[in-house]
């Protein structure tokens, strides 16, 4: 009887559970480990609006489907823009002078309780990114740049904490490594003029809040 119970009880909690989450999301920083400044973290402008652009250079949405307790898919659409002008006395050939990039995701994810309201969330996916990159030519002081459109393919890897507010929210923290596996664009390949182009990697901590139901 006591083995029924805990089987019914069992089936009853993973029918409960909400199998659709829709998140907003805002990368925290942005690293591309090519000596630009940490994107959306530490260059804002006080005439830039909200927060005085803290946080608006990253953002992106995401849709969630549970699998089941543990896992589930997401589809994932980010929009990452930076401006590097202000720094552009200490420009040298091939620096990276602005980019703005869209990238598109689908992952696999993991949680694993830590307690009773957060988990250790994992995963991987893979992603394609479209965009463009403005790359400096000129010597200093003239700003002479070159726009090279961006199109790859990308191993996307991630791993964080999610904490349960209530049924419907939760909000989460995730590492996420981005990998370039496949670049579309063949301008990078003169290491004279491009020689810090592209950037394989773009390390990123980003916020969410979600919406479970």
């Amino acid at each position: 009887m006591y083995l029924m119970s805990a089987i019914i009880s069992t089936a009853f909690f993973s029918l409960s559970q909400s199998k659709h989450s829709i998140s907003l999301q805002s990368g925290i920083f942005h690293s591309y480990f090519d000596q630009t400044p940490l994107m959306n973290f530490n260059y804002t402008s006080k005439d830039q609006g909200i927060f005085h652009g803290v946080f608006l250079g990253s953002n992106g949405l995401n849709y969630s489907y549970g699998l089941n307790q543990r896992s589930n898919v997401s589809l994932q659409a980010i929009r990452l823009a930076s401006n590097y002008q202000k720094y552009r006395y200490d420009y040298q050939m091939g620096d990276v002078a602005k980019r703005v990039l869209i990238t598109f995701c689908i992952k696999y994810n993991r949680e694993t309780a830590i307690t009773e309201k957060t988990q250790f969330i994992y995963g991987a996916g893979v992603s394609y990114r479209k965009g463009f990159e403005e790359i400096h030519l000129g010597p200093t002081p003239w700003h002479y740049s070159s726009q090279i459109n961006q199109f790859n393919l990308g191993l996307t890897t991630l791993l964080g904490l999610q904490h349960q507010l209530n049924k419907s929210f939760s909000i989460y923290s995730i590492l996420d490594l981005r990998t370039i596996l496949l670049n579309m664009d063949d301008k990078f390949k003169n290491p004279r003029i491009y020689s810090n182009y592209p950037s394989l990697f773009d390390l990123s901590l980003k916020l969410g809040f979600s919406f479970h139901f």
